[in-house]
């Protein structure tokens, strides 16, 4: 070995980074239906170039380290490592979100294909999340538009994408205003988590978005205006409220730090202060662990768990809705409600109305991701996002009855959707390797069969959402999020935990999920609205969202004015997607179906 190779290899082994922490929960609770991996696709308004779209690719890759990065096994923990393996554009030959990492082979943890007019990213989600995803493929579509069509580039100083932008299309989903963030180099070691929620010392300054800039200017500007130490407000002391999904139930296990994480007492009069309560040691460090379980936020009602078939090769059902987004905008602004938190609504109906009867377990209940970076600014494309539970009960239908005989006198907006006129949804072929279904027709919503049953005003879409709405504002305050963030971080930090071998950790973290999931009937997750630079946002006509599933999801995002609902799933059925499409028609929304054979049935039919 050369001097040369030899110090090339030992820079290699320097560079790794432990994985953040909402990543290590993607390690252990993955599966064969849900490996936990997601899809971003734009689709153009021409069949892609392969070969434009790999030197997209190639330059696009060189600007994010975190991208090339491999995971790999300790001991103790998993982490992220530097490699030299460059990717390769290929055609879609597998169904969506089909799994990426392999324990035992060294490969990228995403990938970039094409299909017809689509170009997709496929990401494994203990590398980066939604929003950083997004900003690597805003680039990637960027720098293949302008190959594309060299002549017409946009101006140099026009500004970037905006994936998740704080525009009424995704008030719940907690975005980010990109703008040129997306261009500098992301780096390998900037774990958001780690630098924001670890525990600080009391003369250390809190942090500033120059932190997370490779913008000398920036920095220096930041350098002068950060404040000092002792004027660091306290965080209030707000109830807990998010829920981190891969630290569901985690988050109120640690009550106080850990005696490995307080300051020295030498010469601090506050730190008895701090220390009060009963001596750290062993003995209660075991004690929190032991009682982990009791801290898992278990609804405190029987929770509806959709059933369903599982599809033959546990391949995800992806089922897409595309729609205006202004009148779906329209609909959730006449309720009062922000769009998030109206499709959640019209999922919780459509699930009710495709169960017929929910039986005793009358809750459904959404987790719903947040975006951490509008509150504590950061460009690090690693996962930086919490997870907040919101839930309904439905009446039954004793209630129901009751309600109704009350309220007959009472107009409701159910009637004057139901008198609406409006158009039937539209079934087209999807843009995917596996074709579309045939006959995925949705019924005349005039049909006396298929009208929109009356309810009380309690169980009616808007005051549903408004109801969600109510949970949820108070779980994404900066002081909330905070709160629970840190507490989390403190548990991850206990020794006892630190010095559990990785497998052992996997299982307890597999079971922490297998009690968050229970409680859990649905997911929802919004990128929101999404810009792109010239040329590419004239040449993009949509952009899709899809994640593997382990229950029922929707994943939404907007372009152009299109608002595109994917919905995945572990399951064969289909018929609560074909009840959220009749919501939408019913008021007079104009829906365009789109869906991917996965059953043997369908399969079949292509090949034949």
């Amino acid at each position: 070995m050369t001097r040369g190779s030899a110090m090339r290899g030992e820079a290699m082994r320097r560079n790794w980074v432990r994985l953040d922490n909402a990543s290590n929960i993607f390690l252990a609770a993955r599966s064969d239906s849900d490996p936990k991996v997601f899809r971003i696709s734009a689709e153009m308004d021409h069949d892609v170039d392969p070969a434009l779209l790999q030197e997209a690719l190639d330059a696009t890759y060189d600007r994010y380290p975190l991208y090339h990065a491999v995971l790999r096994r300790g001991v103790f923990w998993y982490y992220l490592q530097d490699s030299d393996l460059r990717p390769r554009v290929t055609g879609e030959v597998q169904y969506t979100c089909a799994p990426i990492y392999q324990a035992d082979r060294r490969t990228l943890l995403f990938r970039v294909m094409h299909h017809r007019q689509r170009i997709i990213l496929e990401i494994f989600h203990a590398l980066s999340d939604g929003t950083g995803a997004l900003w690597f493929l805003t680039d990637l579509v960027t720098g293949y538009a302008r190959l594309a069509y060299p002549d017409e580039q946009g101006s140099a100083d026009a500004p970037g994408a905006q994936p998740g932008s704080t525009a009424e299309l995704d008030e719940q989903s907690g975005g980010s205003q990109a703008g040129e963030s997306a261009e500098p180099a992301h780096g390998l070691v900037a774990d958001s988590f780690a630098h924001y929620f670890r525990r600080r010392r009391r003369d250390e300054a809190p942090a500033t978005e120059s932190d997370f800039s490779d913008d000398p200017a920036t920095k220096k500007q930041d350098a002068a205006e950060r404040p000092a130490a002792t004027e660091r407000p306290d965080v209030a002391g707000k109830p807990d409220a998010a829920e981190q999904p891969d630290a569901a139930g985690k988050a109120d296990a640690a009550e106080r730090p850990d005696a490995t994480e307080q300051p020295d007492a030498a010469g601090n009069p506050d730190a008895t202060e701090r220390r009060a309560g009963p001596a750290p040691g062993v003995r209660r460090r075991i004690g929190r662990v032991l009682r982990l379980p009791e801290k898992l936020h278990l609804p405190e009602k029987k929770v509806y768990r959709v059933p369903g078939t599982r599809t033959p090769d546990n391949r995800t059902r992806a089922v897409e809705l595309t729609m205006p987004a202004k009148d779906i905008l329209d609909l959730a602004r006449a309720e009062g409600v922000p769009l998030t938190m109206f499709l959640t609504a019209l999922f919780f109906e459509a699930i009710r109305l495709s169960a017929g009867d929910l039986g005793t377990a009358r809750t459904l209940s959404a987790s719903a991701p947040v975006n951490l970076r509008q509150f504590f600014p950061s460009t690090s494309p690693r996962n930086f996002f919490a997870t907040v539970r919101v839930d309904h009960t439905y009446e039954s239908e004793d209630e129901v009855r009751r309600g109704s005989e009350s309220a007959d006198s009472i107009p409701r907006d159910r009637d004057r959707d139901r008198n609406r006129a409006s158009p039937t949804a539209t079934n087209t072929t999807a843009a995917g390797p596996d074709h579309s279904i045939p006959d995925h027709s949705i019924p005349d919503r005039t049909s006396p069969d298929h009208a929109i049953p009356d309810h009380t005003s309690t169980d009616d879409v808007g005051t549903i959402g408004r109801q969600l709405n109510a949970q949820f504002g108070p779980k994404v305050t900066p002081e909330a999020l905070e709160k629970t963030l840190r507490r989390f971080i403190r548990l991850e930090g206990m020794l006892i935990l630190r010095v559990i071998p990785r497998p052992l950790k996997d299982v307890i973290l597999k079971l922490i999920n297998w009690g968050n999931n229970r409680g859990l009937s649905i997911a929802v997750s919004n990128l929101g609205r999404v810009s792109l630079p010239e040329p590419a946002e004239s040449h993009v006509r949509r952009m899709l969202f899809h994640v593997s599933a382990a229950r029922p999801q929707i994943c939404v995002m907007s372009h152009a004015g299109t608002l595109a609902v994917s919905f995945t799933s572990p399951f064969v059925e289909t018929d609560h997607i074909t009840q959220f499409a009749r919501l939408l028609t019913a008021r007079g929304v104009a829906v365009t179906v789109a869906a991917a054979r996965v059953t043997e049935g369908e399969l079949a039919e292509v090949s034949a």
